[in-house]
């Protein structure tokens, strides 16, 4: 659609103002509905305009819709700043804190989300959720299919997303210095790990009885699992505070120094 001639005359800054009007009037719930529906309005918001919206539904502690901005940067693969990287994460542990029960398509869009934006991050917060995101993206993979995972997502169609997991914990046990994985992000590991191995032995002992009736029994059996799998990560948000803190000065310079290039352009 950003090639059609519908959005030819579309810029940057008229999305950055388009939203800044919706958070200055108070119509979040318009700027996020522009958002996601892309074909009629051809919203693709740069890097600084994603962190003024994620920043109004964080503030209003609207965590489920600050996780829908989060799948948008996720599915434009934009997590090219620091500040974008750590309020995404951020909106995405607050999310997952509440233990919501989640279908597997949401899985897979935060499990994306989650590997994509620590992928940036060399740290322990960025490897944990990388470990986090994989783990997520194997229980998909191996529950529901591989074309589930990778379908119209920024994602490897290679199959083996547990494997990377373990590799990302192989990888981190070799570095030197303080960085660590988090327990919690084993401990996911460990239970999405025992979720599939156990939905594929009720699978093959039921393989003579109805599909119907088996395909049930793996989405309850998932939901159950689900809320159990973060009882521990608030203590995660104080690193992504402490960093976000670091790279908001630097930010915000660029920030000024886009907006003078776009006055500078519209007069031309």
């Amino acid at each position: 659609f950003r090639h059609s001639p519908n959005c030819f005359y579309l810029r940057d800054w008229t999305i950055h103002c388009w939203i800044r009007q919706c958070l200055k009037y108070g119509a979040l719930d318009k700027a996020l509905y522009t958002l996601k529906n892309k074909v009629q309005y051809g919203i693709f918001p740069e890097s600084f305009t994603f962190n003024l919206l994620l920043d109004a539904f964080i503030k209003e502690e609207n965590y489920q819709d600050a996780v829908s901005v989060v799948t948008e940067l996720m599915l434009q693969e934009s997590f090219d700043r620091v500040s974008t990287q750590l309020l995404s994460l951020y909106a995405l542990y607050k999310y997952l804190s509440e233990k919501p029960e989640l279908k597997w398509d949401q899985e897979r869009n935060v499990g994306a989300s989650l590997f994509l934006a620590g992928l940036q991050q060399e740290n322990t917060v960025g490897y944990s959720s990388q470990l986090y995101g994989y783990a997520l993206l194997g229980k998909v993979e191996l529950c529901y299919g591989l074309r589930s995972v990778y379908n119209q997502m920024p994602l490897m169609w290679t199959p083996g997303y547990f494997k990377r997991a373990l590799n990302v914990m192989e990888k981190v046990l070799s570095l030197p210095g303080d960085i660590k994985i988090c327990r919690d992000s084993i401990d996911i590991l460990k239970e999405c790990l025992n979720l599939v191995a156990k939905a594929l032995e009720e699978r093959s002992a039921e393989n003579a009885e109805d599909v119907k009736n088996e395909e049930s029994a793996i989405t309850e059996n998932t939901e159950k699992t689900e809320a159990d799998f973060l009882l521990e990560y608030l203590n995660r948000f104080q690193l992504v505070q402490e960093k976000m803190l670091e790279c908001e000065q630097s930010d915000l310079e660029k920030y000024e120094q886009q907006l003078k290039e776009w006055e500078k352009r519209e007069l031309h």
